[in-house]
């Protein structure tokens, strides 16, 4: 993949009107597009988008870190996530 195609594949998927966290778009040889989301509903609405262009679409739960708790016998402080990727 050139940095001219990736940079077409990361318009495109900004510019799908479906909320999100955080969307990493990369690759090599393929494109691998990552959309991170809250909630369960807004990640179903991706898988759905994303399945009309990328051959291969997976969703995961995840958790993120909101807030590191430094100097303190407290763990991290972590929310749910939802992960969906594709390749295209």
């Amino acid at each position: 993949m050139t940095e001219k195609q990736l940079n077409r594949f990361t318009e495109l998927v900004k510019s799908i009107p479906i909320p999100s966290k955080k969307i990493n778009v990369f690759g090599g040889i393929q494109c691998y597009i990552n959309v991170t989301c809250e909630s369960l509903e807004t990640a179903e609405k991706w898988t759905l988008a994303l399945g009309k262009f990328c051959r291969t679409v997976r969703m995961i739960e995840s958790y993120d870190t909101a807030k590191e708790n430094k100097n303190t016998v407290l763990l991290p402080t972590v929310i749910k996530v939802y992960r969906v990727g594709g390749i295209v």
